[in-house]
């Protein structure tokens, strides 16, 4: 079905997250390149092996998550969805969950390459446009704006809504995509690793840690009761999985055991 996550990925977890040491091999480009990935039916991962950027192929298009450093643009992000049989020239969207450099110094290429609409928070496009010109990947122009309400953006077949997440930045934000059997959340860096689930574990530079916090509460709230598919920006070794809670603590249920968690309360994966 077009628009339809598969629950069962068609590349393991483990193909995505063959990554190295974060310290000694961030700059190492030659190291960080990897290929891309059909992860389901219309889903695919452009990764390198630090961080992630998606693509959504709808009936009237392409909606990139995430775009990654600027130095992976070409042979990550166009060059990936040429190899996985996607033309980039269909990109009309690209979302971005915050205004650092390893999620967003893509998009003023996709921006004036191909036309598309940037989306970022508000409050990030105002820390973007601040950038010199000569800052890497070059500055996009101010497109879409989102509020501290939200959006909700449709291209063909398949909506995704933007839900800000603030704490890492002032405006970040995380994606929702209605897969139809399934609403997957992209978590940007609200949760950027199955270790940083429970809820006191926040990154040391997010600007605005208790928002954050509450952030997650909500967050994981709402994908423990409508069991959402949950997929982590900088995991090492896990791509995706869902939300168990014990009473305490929010903890990762790897994919393979999502039969083992109770139904959705409300919404979320469909019967």
């Amino acid at each position: 079905m077009p628009g339809e996550l598969r629950r069962t990925p068609q590349a393991p977890a483990k193909g995505l997250k063959t990554r190295g040491n974060r310290g000694s091999k961030a700059r190492d480009w030659e190291f960080q390149k990897t290929a891309p990935i059909k992860v389901f039916d219309n889903l695919y991962w452009l990764g390198t092996r630090q961080h992630s950027a998606w693509a959504l192929s709808t009936s009237a298009g392409i909606i990139v998550i995430d775009t990654n450093f600027a130095w992976a643009t070409q042979p990550e992000t166009i060059d990936g969805l040429t190899t996985l049989g996607l033309d980039p020239r269909q990109i009309k969207y690209v979302l971005i969950s915050h205004a650092h450099g390893d999620h967003d110094q893509g998009a003023a290429e996709l921006q004036s390459r191909y036309g598309a609409k940037v989306v970022m928070g508000a409050p990030d496009w105002d820390s973007t446009l601040q950038r010199p010109a000569t800052a890497a990947g070059g500055v996009p122009k101010r497109d879409i704006a989102v509020g501290p309400e939200g959006s909700r953006i449709t291209l063909g077949d398949t909506t995704v809504t933007v839900v800000p997440t603030p704490g890492h930045t002032p405006h970040h934000q995380s994606i929702l995509i209605d897969g139809g059997n399934e609403i997957a959340c992209y978590l940007g860096d609200v949760i950027p690793t199955h270790i940083h689930m429970p809820l006191p574990w926040i990154m040391g530079y997010d600007v605005e840690p208790l928002r954050t916090l509450e952030s997650k509460r909500a967050l994981l709230s709402t994908a423990l009761a409508e069991r959402w598919l949950l997929i982590f920006e900088h995991d090492a070794s896990v791509a995706w999985g869902y939300a168990g809670h014990d009473g305490k603590n929010y903890f990762l249920v790897p994919a393979q055991f999502a039969s083992s968690l109770p139904p959705p309360r409300s919404g979320g994966t469909k019967s």
